[in-house]
């Protein structure tokens, strides 16, 4: 007999495949894809991490393996996603996972927490992306929050162009990226003298140093997952989804570990240890007083393309809700060129009001612990499908499973509990701030 929640598929399945109505268009390849898990990832975290993270650890060798046990931890971490990604390959990701395994409720509760984490997101770096126009001398007439809210109207006339139009704007500019960190990277190896050997041997590594680089460096990799939202738009899922993740994200630890070893070897372990910004540190090396700007215009890049990438994913949870019954069909209308016009609206007017509004600041505080629900909840559907179907078509299926799941599971609770340890109240807020997501739960129990 079929459950509930596979039945509701059944019906988000025909739903979506209604004649005569444009609907989301399954053109999205391999090279789309790992400039999507790489334009998700490497951002701003890059540019303000390596100083933390050699102050904890002070030594080369040291920081440079923790930068690359990062990214297998982060690979790691993804598997039960991309088992259910390429199993379950439809619009909205976690949502999707949670409602098959352990119906309606859950699958709201947990797409609705996915949505106003992934908002929050984009509008505090809708926000950092005015903050670095404004250090370029663009817009200095305009507030901050303003060039927030103008960027976001611009990305939402963007996506609402359609999705071959906005993934090739995420390819272009990841390439772009790549190609000026590579350029970064020679730089400071050609033209910076090489750092002096530290006279001291270094401390030993103490768990809680470790602890505190880990924590540094996972925030780091976060943002890999958009490909697990645009499963109904990417071509051939089965294959295209895992492998574009497993090299995308191989190709993260590999910028990381080079961008980290280049500056051991442009800045002193001391500097780089106390520096806030060590990239515009190292820049300032080679380039004097010019390398602010060029710090500020590749941050621009790395945020722009984190952002673009962010807005395109995030409107589909809406979608799957409205495929679902839990928000009004017209959240499910898509233009000709397959983007979902409507929810694309909907996420970006909401971002940019939080953006403008002064109290985005809050909410970022208090929407970390929100973070952790889909990555809980989707190791725990792996979890739950694996026993109860069996069956189920696995095109991509999880090495040594259940440690991945074990592995997600044990990491990202430690945070949750961490979260709320280091910020009760603003935890706690987080939790009325999912209560918020109730009259999801009851509309979707009035249509079905």
């Amino acid at each position: 007999m079929a459950s509930r929640a596979s039945l509701g598929m059944a019906a988000a399945d025909s739903a979506a495949t209604k004649p005569g109505q444009p609907h989301l268009l399954r053109v999205l390849g391999l090279g789309f894809g790992i400039a999507a898990v790489i334009g998700g990832t490497v951002g701003s975290g890059l540019m303000r991490a390596p100083g933390p993270v050699a102050a904890a650890l002070g030594d080369p060798a040291t920081i440079l393996a923790f930068w690359a046990l990062g990214g297998v931890l982060t690979l790691a971490m993804a598997m039960p996603m991309i088992e259910l990604a390429t199993a379950l390959p439809r619009a909205g990701g976690p949502v999707v996972y949670a409602e098959r395994a352990f119906g309606h409720t859950a699958g709201t509760l947990v797409g609705w927490a996915d949505w106003l984490q992934n908002l929050v997101a984009i509008s505090f770096i809708s926000v950092v992306f005015g903050e670095y126009l404004q250090r370029l001398g663009i817009g200095g007439g305009l507030s901050i929050g303003t060039l927030a809210v103008l960027m976001l109207a611009v990305l939402a006339g963007v996506n609402c162009l359609g999705t071959r139009v906005t993934g090739a704007s995420q390819t272009a500019g990841t390439v772009i990226k790549i190609a000026a960190i590579v350029t970064l990277v020679a730089a400071l190896y050609l033209f910076a003298p090489a750092a002096p050997v530290p006279a001291s041997p270094a401390p030993p590594l103490t768990f809680v140093a470790a602890v505190v680089a880990i924590r540094l460096i996972s925030g780091t990799y976060g943002g890999y997952g958009a490909l697990f939202y645009l499963g109904e738009e990417i071509e051939a899922p089965g294959r295209t989804i895992a492998r574009a993740t497993l090299l995308g994200l191989v190709g993260v630890t590999l910028v990381y570990v080079a961008v980290n070893a280049a500056l051991l070897h442009a800045l002193p372990l001391s500097v780089l240890s106390a520096s806030t910004l060590p990239v515009a540190d190292a820049i300032g090396v080679i380039a004097g007083p010019a390398g602010e700007r060029l710090t500020t215009g590749f941050a621009l890049l790395a945020v722009l393309t984190l952002l673009n990438i962010t807005v395109m994913f995030t409107p589909r949870t809406l979608y799957a809700f409205a495929e679902s019954g839990a928000l009004p069909g017209i959240f499910a209308r898509v233009t000709p060129g397959g983007a979902p016009w409507v929810a694309v609206i909907v996420t970006c007017a909401a971002a940019a009001l939080l953006a403008s509004s002064g109290t985005y600041l809050t909410i970022v505080a208090i929407y970390a612990p929100l973070s952790m629900v889909p990555i809980i909840a989707t190791a725990l559907a792996a979890l739950k499908l694996r026993a109860r179907e069996p069956e189920l078509a696995r095109p991509w299926r999880m090495p040594l499973y259940p440690l991945p799941v074990v592995l997600t599971l044990l990491v990202s609770g430690a945070l949750l509990v961490a979260f709320f340890i280091e910020d009760t109240e603003n935890s706690l807020w987080s939790l009325a701030l999912l209560a918020l997501g109730l009259p999801l739960l009851l509309r979707k129990k009035r249509t079905a």
